[in-house]
């Protein structure tokens, strides 16, 4: 799914004028949204269902990726393989 949504991203650059950069840009303001979710407690961390660790990481990727999705299929991922809280 994941590289589907990537080719379709690129085929979309090729078409729509300045699309590649809406979306650096776009992406680039979610990531200061989860900066900023970041300074929440641990434990509104873990009400969530995401990890301090995961939002460090998902920050630190490519601008081209959309660090939402991202955050979300890494803790879907951790939630399948049983990993809690403590």
């Amino acid at each position: 799914m994941r590289d589907h949504v990537l080719h379709h991203s690129v085929a979309l650059d090729q078409t729509v004028p300045f699309a590649g950069l809406r979306r650096y840009i776009a992406n680039w303001r979610r990531r200061r949204k989860l900066i900023r979710l970041a300074d929440l407690d641990d434990h509104i961390l873990a009400d969530i269902g995401i990890e301090r660790g995961e939002i460090d990481e998902t920050v630190r990727l490519s601008l081209s990726l959309n660090p939402l999705h991202e955050l979300d299929r890494r803790a879907r991922l951790r939630r399948t393989r049983g990993q809690r809280y403590v």
